[in-house]
């Protein structure tokens, strides 16, 4: 081997764990779903009101190195069907280490991408999600989990309440985008967590 095939295949190798370097962690990243078959999943139980309403989150996380980003999305009730869809938020703040996830939703909007992807709420959405949608029980949540690939434990916090909560994986696509008000009644993206 010459001096320099010998020099670029070193380039080639070095230039190969850079872009592995800047990848996307595979720790938390995916699609998971609260655990509503497990009373420790914090879902609503025969309509219980909670602090933050009888909603269920599904998580659409990609990690970056120590950084989160991605979108949660509501249900109303105990499903993850597209229709009972209550709001879709993006993350704020996200951080992620080997066994820790945590970050924050603004449920009002504050025009730095926090509130709901959908700001105005239609016919779509019934009418107890149209409430929740317009005057949320809290201005953010803060979700702090641990786990691993299996499953995510830890809190959830709506104005200084927290409860537990529990999230397990999700088949289906993961979900990259909130749906804006002009798209919200066709659901483009939407599928189920």
């Amino acid at each position: 081997m010459t001096t320099t095939a010998k020099g670029r295949a070193a380039c080639a190798f070095a230039a190969g764990l850079m872009l592995l370097a800047c990848g996307p962690e595979h720790g938390f990243s995916g699609a998971w779903k609260q655990n509503c078959d497990d009373p420790a999943g914090g879902c609503p139980q025969d309509g219980v009101e909670l602090k933050d309403g009888t909603v269920v989150y599904a998580l659409h996380v990609g990690r970056y190195g120590d950084d989160v980003t991605g979108i949660v999305v509501r249900y109303t009730g105990n499903t993850y069907d597209p229709l009972a869809e209550c709001g879709c938020y993006i993350m704020q703040g996200g951080r992620a280490s080997d066994g820790d996830l945590s970050f924050t939703l603004k449920l009002v909007a504050d025009g730095n991408g926090g509130g709901p992807g959908c700001a105005a709420p239609d016919d779509r959405f019934g009418s107890a999600c149209q409430d929740a949608l317009r005057t949320p029980k809290c201005d953010t949540l803060d979700f702090t989990l641990s786990g691993d690939d299996d499953q995510l434990t830890g809190q959830l916090v709506c104005n200084a309440v927290s409860r537990p909560v529990q999230f397990v994986p999700a088949s289906g696509k993961t979900r990259r985008t909130c749906l804006d008000g002009a798209s919200c009644a066709h659901l483009p993206d939407a599928g189920t967590p």
